[in-house]
C-alpha cells in the first residue's frame, strides 16, 4: 500500500473546501486515491503514519518461534 501526502493550493483545492482563509491544504493519498484533506502538514503526516500502522496491523503475522526439529 502506497501512502503519501502533498500540498495543494489555489485551483487544485476542491471547490467545496475553498474559502477566504483556505490558501493551502494537504491531501493524503492511499494507492493514488484521496483518503483525507488536512489543514496542516503535521496533520497530514499524522494521517500517513496512522494509515501505515493500520496496514501493518492488518497484515498476517507468522509465528517464527517454533522449533523445526533436528537439522
Amino acid at each position: 500500500m502506497a501512502v503519501r501526502y502533498e500540498k495543494i493550493q489555489g485551483e487544485d483545492i476542491p471547490v467545496g473546501l475553498r474559502g477566504p482563509m483556505v490558501r493551502e491544504l494537504w491531501a493524503v493519498y492511499i494507492n493514488d486515491g484521496i483518503l483525507k484533506y488536512c489543514a496542516s502538514e503535521a496533520e497530514a503526516v499524522s494521517e500517513v503514519a496512522a494509515a501505515e500502522r493500520a496496514e501493518e496491523a492488518r497484515r498476517p503475522k507468522f509465528d517464527t518461534s517454533y522449533d523445526s526439529g533436528p537439522s
